[in-house]
Formats: C-alpha cells, sequence, structure tokens
C-alpha cells in the first residue's frame, strides 16, 4: 500500500539484503480488495510503534482480525482497539510487546509458519472478537440515511445522542433513595447532601433508612436493600483495588499460542483483582432500576451474588451479577486445579450437567477477564470474600 519515497526504501532494503527471492511486492491494491488479500495470508504483522501522535488508532488492525486472519500487531497497536482486554494474546492475537527486538519476532513468526493448525484457531478467535465489537455498530445504517437524504435532497435527520458510554455511578441506587426521603415528614429519617461516589455519606443513607424501618419495615426494606447492595459492592471494589495485571498478557504458556481445544488441560486462576459479594436475597430486581417504583416490594429469599471489580488508575468496571455455578468455579479457580479438574469437581458436587459446558464457561470467564489460564500449576491463595445481607 506504500508509495513514493516509502515504496523506493522497501525496494532498496529489499535488493540490498539476503531475502530478494523472497519477497514478494505487488502492485497499487483498490481498497475494496484488502479483504480478499488479508483472507489469502497465513497471518499480517502491524508492528507500528512508537508513534509519535497518541490518538492515531489505525483500523488495519481490525481489518485483519474481522478477515479471520492471525493478527500479529505491536502491543502499542492492540491496546489502541476497543476492548482489547478480550483480545489475549496467544488465543485471538500474537502480541509483540519490541518490535525492535529481532530475535522474538523472528521465533514468533517462525512458530506461526510451522503451526498451521493454531494459527488457524487463533485467526477465528480473533475474528469472534472483531464481530462481537461490530455488534449495534449503527455507522453503515447512518451512512445509508445520509445517501438517502441527500437523494431526496432533504436534511439529514439528526443522530440520537448514544447513551451507552455513559459513566454509571458507585451510588445510583442510593442516589435515587436520598431523593425520595429527602422530602419525608419524618425530620429524623432525612438524609444528607451527597458528595458524588462517597462512601460514609451512603452510609448515612442507610442509617437514616433503619431509623425510618423502626416504625414502618414493610415500606423501607426495599430501600434499606437497595443501599445495603451499593455498600457492599463499593467495600468489595475498595478491598480489591491495587496493581492490575496486563489483561493481554493473562494467558501464559510455554508455547507461542494455545491450540484448539487446549483449555480442558489449562490451569485457570481467578483474578486477584475480583470480589465475590454474597447475598440472602435476590438482588436482581435492583440492579438498573432508574426509580424507586422500580424496587421490588418483597426480594425472594434465595441466594445471588456479584463480581465487583478492584478500580486501577481511577478507572472502575460496572459490577457484574453471576450465577451460583460462575461462582463456584471463579473459588476453584486457585491454581492448583486443571479446567478439566474444576468440572469434575462440579460433577461431583452433585451436578451432572457440568463437564464440557463448564470448560466452556471457563474459557468465557477468561475472556471476561474474571480468570487467566497458564499451563502450570501454581500455589494456592487464600480467597478474600465479601458478604452483605
Amino acid at each position: 500500500m506504500g508509495a513514493g519515497w516509502s515504496k523506493r526504501a522497501f525496494a532498496h532494503g529489499r535488493a540490498s539484503s539476503a531475502l530478494a527471492d523472497r519477497v514478494l511486492q505487488i502492485p497499487f491494491l483498490p481498497h475494496w480488495r484488502v479483504p480478499e488479500f488479508l483472507r489469502g495470508c497465513l497471518a499480517v504483522c502491524c508492528l507500528e510503534q512508537d508513534f509519535p501522535i497518541g490518538v492515531h488508532a489505525p483500523i488495519i488492525p481490525l481489518e485483519v482480525l474481522t478477515s479471520g486472519t492471525c493478527l500479529v500487531g505491536a502491543t502499542e497497536v492492540i491496546r489502541k482497539l476497543p476492548s482489547f482486554g478480550q483480545l489475549p494474546h496467544g488465543y485471538s492475537c500474537v502480541a509483540i510487546e519490541d518490535v525492535n527486538d529481532i530475535e522474538v519476532l523472528s521465533e514468533r513468526l517462525a512458530a506461526i509458519a510451522q503451526d498451521p493448525q493454531t494459527v488457524a484457531a487463533v485467526g477465528a478467535r480473533g475474528r469472534a472478537f472483531a464481530r462481537e465489537q461490530q455488534r449495534g455498530t449503527d455507522f453503515p445504517l447512518r451512512l445509508v440515511r445520509i445517501l438517502e437524504s441527500a437523494a431526496a435532497r432533504k436534511r439529514a435527520p439528526a443522530r440520537v445522542a448514544d447513551s451507552a458510554g455513559a459513566d454509571h455511578p458507585r451510588f445510583s441506587l442510593t442516589q435515587l433513595v436520598a431523593a425520595a426521603i429527602a422530602d419525608n415528614d419524618r425530620g429524623e429519617t432525612a438524609a444528607p447532601g451527597q458528595p458524588a461516589d462517597d462512601l460514609p455519606w451512603a452510609r448515612q443513607v442507610l442509617a437514616a433508612l433503619e431509623r425510618g424501618m423502626a416504625d414502618d419495615a414493610a415500606r423501607w426494606r426495599p430501600l434499606v436493600q437497595a443501599v445495603r447492595i451499593e455498600i457492599a459492592v463499593a467495600v468489595a471494589e475498595d478491598e480489591a483495588t491495587g496493581p492490575a495485571a496486563d489483561p493481554l498478557f493473562r494467558l501464559r504458556l510455554k508455547r507461542w499460542a494455545m491450540q484448539p481445544g487446549a483449555v480442558a488441560g489449562l490451569v485457570p486462576i481467578r483474578d486477584a483483582q475480583i470480589r465475590i459479594v454474597e447475598f440472602d436475597y435476590d438482588i436482581s430486581g435492583f440492579l438498573g432500576a432508574q426509580t424507586i417504583a422500580a424496587f421490588p416490594a418483597i426480594a425472594e429469599p434465595r441466594r445471588s451474588y456479584i463480581v465487583a471489580f478492584g478500580g486501577a488508575e481511577g478507572e472502575r468496571r460496572d459490577p457484574l451479577l453471576v450465577d451460583e455455578l460462575t461462582v463456584r468455579i471463579l473459588r476453584l479457580s486457585d491454581g492448583t486445579r486443571t479446567a478439566m479438574e474444576i468440572a469434575g469437581a462440579l460433577i461431583g458436587d452433585g451436578d451432572p450437567s457440568a463437564g464440557d459446558d463448564s470448560i466452556a464457561w471457563i474459557e468465557d470467564l477468561f475472556l471476561l477477564g474474571l480468570l487467566s489460564l497458564q499451563d502450570s500449576r501454581a500455589e494456592p491463595r487464600v480467597e478474600v470474600k465479601a458478604s452483605s445481607s
């Protein structure tokens, strides 16, 4: 795709090296034939590093992934992809930390050339990632609407603002509750003013609610439960905060990439920055509620669980509602068992539906960033568990 000085420099370098008879330089390729070219490659290198413009985000890596071809990319390029944490090195791409380390780069490319079956698996996983990233993307439809409006000589319709990326404060339910009780005629239940994302303030709101429960427990119970949920999650998040592991390198193998069907023999390890928060009532009806009226009047008494994530460098990941099977897998993922052994333990606990389904779910939990995978066992570590009722 190069032209001008870059084309001449490439031709000069090829002629002056010992690789002249091993390099094919094709003529200019129209952009609509790029996917066709990419699909014909065993792997494609995108090795841009130390680019002087930080916001520059090349589109070619995503095109490579979408084509189902194995991406060999500089970590600088890969980290510019959306949700790159779900694109682990050795699983759905090959990440090169320093493209100037010729020895490492040569070893990786040699391994790729000698292992086409694994290369195909890495490419397929990369394509699944790219397809998921494109799901719900509306820019092609926007272009169609613009062209239709232009053809009809009409003004293009205004675009509705996208709220998908809006921040979700830690105490959104508590804010609803505080607003609801602020006008209450009983002065002793009135909540204080709210500092943003402040745990002591949320505890003051809870204390005000608990005073109100003394007279009318049925009325105040859903509000109390909602606030308790957010306080328990916030406490767990604060406990889990610390240096984060690199999500790009959470697959630790002796070989260059994960072979098809290898998950069963790998050892899952729960991420050190997650906490399991356990409740004795069903919290699902509270999560995402936009009004007090949406709170369940009576929460079903049963175990429910949230995974809370420790923040790193001021970033926060929304907590995740999980089921009991997921919790059991996470608790067993202490680095002492393979995925197959964890599935066997679940079956031994009286869950005959485990087995292959559990191994597939372990792989999904790995992609969600709750687990890392490695090919050697680790020393077990003590679990820290938060609990609330």
